[in-house]
């Protein structure tokens, strides 16, 4: 019998509307080309406050695969935000 995946759908627009404090590493390089410049520059954020989700696999879903589940399967995780970004640009 074909397993069939497990899809929820939830809402995340509580989480959008906050501000969130975080560190900041980064860096940048010019380099002369003439009487232009071509410069790259690297940043990388890291969140401070870790971003709390709970999801919930009820015990039912598992009833015709045949793996005995007593009870709902919950994860509950805190994951931080990180952002690498990178930039180049060209001065002229």
């Amino acid at each position: 019998m074909p397993e069939e995946p497990y899809f929820k759908n939830e809402t995340i627009r509580h989480q959008l509307n906050d501000i969130e404090l975080s560190y900041v590493l980064g860096g940048g390089l010019d380099f002369a080309l003439g009487r232009s410049k071509l410069a790259e520059d690297q940043r990388f954020y890291c969140g401070l406050k870790a971003n709390k989700f709970t999801t919930t696999i009820p015990a039912s879903y598992f009833n015709n695969t045949g793996i005995p589940v007593p009870s709902d399967i919950i994860y509950a995780l805190e994951a931080y935000n990180y952002v690498f970004s990178v930039s180049v640009s060209y001065l002229f």
